[in-house]
């Protein structure tokens, strides 16, 4: 009697694992979410980012950059933590305010 309902159930689970497989959803990050969908909770105001080298979008994108670029977003300074906004400050390093080569942007050590 297994014999007979196994055939049935392992054609079900290849189905599905099938099917699971064909079907990708898109993940977005919070900075797409945000720039898509949120960016009138800023306008008209200054906006400070804290953010460190892990701050990119699924193309590897500076969230710096990507909000400095966008018109909606007034980006006026930045909040590094340890090893700086873009990860270029070496590890027990202390760092004191500083300015952002690439927006020059003011940055804050944290």
């Amino acid at each position: 009697m297994l014999k007979r309902y196994f055939l049935p159930l392992s054609i079900y689970f290849i189905a599905l694992f099938s099917l699971s497989n064909s079907v990708s959803a898109r993940v977005y990050t919070g900075l797409e979410v945000f720039l898509k969908n949120y960016t009138k909770l800023v306008a008209g105001k200054r906006v400070g980012l804290i953010t460190n080298q892990t701050g990119v979008d699924t193309n590897f994108n500076s969230t710096i950059d990507l909000l400095k670029r966008d018109s909606r977003v007034n980006l006026v300074a930045l909040f590094a933590p340890e090893h700086g906004v873009r990860g270029d400050v070496r590890a027990g390093v202390e760092f004191s305010a500083d300015i952002d080569a690439k927006t020059k942007l003011p940055i804050y050590s944290l």
